[in-house]
């Protein structure tokens, strides 16, 4: 059997104020640990990077090390609003350094997975032209992107915080809505898909 191809995993956690509402970033912080958890299981080769976005968007780690990934993501903290649009143009720069063969950070052969979760609608408003540069960065680059939503009903019509969170995920794809934020690491354990380098999925 073959060796599984690596990952880059981008981690996109809102903790904007209302994340502290029924303990949903508590929650969130523990379903994104529990995440590297299983990709870890799997002895996937990981670069994992971790962006905190509230008022503003910042990289709070960037490395190889699953230990110190989860610490960063333990230690932030809830306040602010929900400013998708610092969030996706920081991840698309990140990742676009390890998309760049010119680039000292450049990751040949790895998979690029993001997981972005938000319990609300983007705040400001994110402009059109931000969801829709990233949509065109995910689908040129091969990128699968897991957009969540924290406690976000599934409403007909869609709710601006659906409509959004769909236009972080893959085209097609939608968001995941989660209605209890005690079902986020069940809902994103689903998620972990890698292909063996010849070309098989495993989950």
């Amino acid at each position: 059997e073959g060796s599984l191809a690596p990952v880059s995993l981008t981690l996109v956690l809102d903790s904007s104020g209302s994340m502290v509402t029924n303990g949903r970033m508590a929650l969130a912080q523990s379903a994104l640990n529990n995440l590297i958890d299983s990709y870890v299981a799997l002895g996937v080769q990981l670069k994992i990077k971790v962006i905190d976005f509230d008022t503003n968007a910042g990289l709070v780690y960037e490395g190889t090390n699953a230990a110190d990934a989860k610490a960063a993501i333990s230690a932030m903290t809830a306040g602010g609003i929900t400013d998708y649009a610092d969030a996706l143009v920081l991840a698309t720069d990140e990742i676009g350094h390890e998309l760049n063969p010119l680039d000292a950070e450049y990751l040949p052969g790895y998979e690029q997975k993001v997981y972005f979760l938000s319990d609300g609608a983007p705040n400001p408003p994110a402009s059109a032209g931000t969801l829709v540069n990233w949509q065109q960065f995910i689908a040129d680059n091969h990128i699968d992107a897991v957009s969540v939503g924290i406690e976000i009903p599934d409403a007909t019509p869609d709710s601006a915080a659906e409509v959004a969170l769909g236009q972080v995920a893959n085209a097609g794809e939608g968001a995941v809505l989660v209605d209890d934020a005690n079902d986020l690491s069940a809902a994103l354990s689903g998620t972990v898909v890698v292909t063996r380098l010849e070309g098989n999925v495993i989950t």
